[in-house]
């Protein structure tokens, strides 16, 4: 009976470590000063793009095809090559989006959740590396202004294949996250030292 409710003891300490852990993590993570810098300069390339070309199939063969969705409409912008500067901008923000604050929705919802906002599409012929999700990635939406006041202006939607499933996460850019694997480790190792020292003093009294 004594053992059956020391391993009670513990899952419930470990439980309670690991669920205050990541609320934790959640808090800090949600407090941090976005940094939406970016959205800038994307809107200073829109403005130099124009007048926007007009589409064509022959589009279909580049790396990468630029689309802004605004008012409920979209309108072709252009197709850059993978070595175009604005183009590497894009990749350097996939790589520095490190803040998970959408962890999974369904294209129709997220398309309805953007028909108010300002957004810039970027469709990518060759799945891009996107090293914060782990996963590879062929499509990218830049919410450049939130229409909803949604506190969605700065963040960036990925789609790729994650667990074996396609969808879409939403990321933001934050100076310093805090790594949740890490507080959930240090939260389970704390756990177990403080069922340690309890047995440890349990026994010695008796």
């Amino acid at each position: 009976m004594r053992k059956t409710a020391l391993i009670a003891i513990i899952l419930l300490a470990l439980l309670i470590s690991i669920v205050a852990g990541t609320q934790v993590v959640s808090w800090y993570n949600s407090s941090l000063e976005i940094d939406d810098s970016w959205v800038a300069n994307i809107t200073q390339f829109l403005e130099e793009a124009k007048p926007y070309p007009e589409w064509n199939d022959d589009y279909l063969m580049y790396s990468y095809t630029l689309w802004l969705s605004e008012n409920g409409s979209e309108q072709f912008v252009g197709a850059p090559s993978s070595d175009y500067n604005f183009t590497n901008f894009l990749e350097m923000l996939l790589s520095k989006a490190n803040t998970r604050t959408v962890s999974s929705i369904a294209t129709s919802d997220l398309d309805n959740m953007l028909r108010a906002n300002r957004v810039l599409k970027v469709q990518i012929r060759f799945a891009c590396y996107f090293p914060a999700g782990n996963q590879h990635v062929w499509n990218a939406y830049f919410v450049l202004d939130d229409g909803l006041n949604q506190g969605l202006k700065g963040t960036i939607f990925v789609y790729g294949l994650e667990y074996g499933t396609d969808s879409w996460s939403g990321w933001k850019i934050a100076p310093f996250p805090f790594p949740t694997t890490l507080v959930i480790s240090t939260s389970v190792t704390m756990a177990v030292i403080a069922i340690g020292l309890f047995v440890y003093i349990k026994k010695r009294k008796q």
